[in-house]
């Protein structure tokens, strides 16, 4: 499948794409239980779509049938957290080393 507009919201705990073609498609898509926590729903330009969710011990199987080439999101109920992410920026970097160094050997 060729997609474009691909990526991770943190924000609104979803993964999503634009795919190029796909006019009457239909998706199977594999995500690890790693990014994404709870009930997951599949939308498409914001309206829920009716899909197959399944899931093994480290993924979760989605198919649906899609009939644009719209906005598809999947999202959870919220996101893993990213370990090592002290100021919950998203990634884990020197500012995370910053201050995780600023507040060495401090109690409560």
């Amino acid at each position: 499948m060729d997609i474009t507009g691909e990526g991770f919201d943190k924000t609104r705990d979803s993964i999503y794409f634009v795919p190029l073609s796909g006019w009457n498609s239909f998706y199977n898509v594999t995500i690890p239980k790693t990014l994404l926590v709870g009930a997951l729903k599949v939308e498409v330009n914001g309206t829920t779509l009716l899909s197959t969710i399944d899931w093994n011990a480290t993924y979760y199987l989605i198919s649906f049938h899609v009939d644009s080439t719209s906005l598809i999101n999947i999202c959870g109920e919220r996101c893993l957290p990213i370990l090592g992410d002290i100021n919950d920026s998203g990634n884990v970097d020197i500012f995370d080393a910053i201050l995780l160094a600023s507040h060495f050997n401090e109690t409560n």
